[in-house]
């Protein structure tokens, strides 16, 4: 079978068999090359499995975006709090970083090194978030007043006042980074292999 796309221009046709592997091989030429799909697709269901986890073990007016929008959409009165345990309560801060971190790599030219900063990246906005917990007054104190004044940012100060510091969140920012990583470099090599598939 012949695929034919168009790059830069002119019309070029990339001949494949009738094999899955050579069929994974035209979509991928075909899709910018700056565009990881499956990075992306990865994160979108981490963030839902986040946003699912808020649902079901976390009280709607502790989580803004479920207070504010979607309170009706919660679990957590209808014998929510499932995930108590200390250990599974840092499952949001897991989601969060690995999530974001297969995003936003995925938004941008394949490549180890967008990947490992993207990984960084979120592990030290997530770190930092945790940290400045610790030290609410600080972390407020820095907070401009005009963020009041608009969506999502009014809630900055909501996060530090009523948040807590837990040192297990910081260990699952980590595992989180660890595991993005690994997973774009899974799908790096998986899509270099495509490629080169005669």
């Amino acid at each position: 079978m012949s695929v034919l796309t168009e790059k830069d221009g002119p019309v070029t046709i990339i001949k494949t068999a009738g094999t899955r592997s050579n069929i994974h091989g035209a979509v991928f030429a075909m899709m910018p090359k700056g565009y990881t799909p499956s990075a992306v697709l990865l994160g979108l269901l981490l963030l839902l499995a986040g946003v699912g986890f808020y649902l079901l073990d976390r009280p709607p007016a502790s989580v803004y975006f479920i207070f504010k929008y979607v309170p009706f959409l919660s679990a957590y009165d209808q014998g929510g709090g499932l995930f108590q345990h200390r250990v599974f309560g840092s499952l949001p801060m897991f989601f969060h970083v690995c999530a974001f971190s297969l995003f936003t790599a995925g938004c941008f030219r394949p490549g180890v090194l967008p990947a490992a900063v993207s990984c960084l990246f979120w592990l030290s906005v997530n770190m930092v978030f945790e940290v400045f917990q610790k030290y609410d007054q600080a972390a407020i104190a820095l907070i401009p007043s005009w963020f009041e004044t608009y969506p999502w940012l009014e809630s900055f100060r909501s996060y530090f006042e009523h948040g807590s510091f837990d040192p297990n969140d910081l260990w699952f920012a980590v595992l989180g980074a660890i595991s993005g990583f690994l997973i774009l470099l899974r799908l790096l090599a998986r899509q270099k292999k495509i490629l080169q598939c005669p």
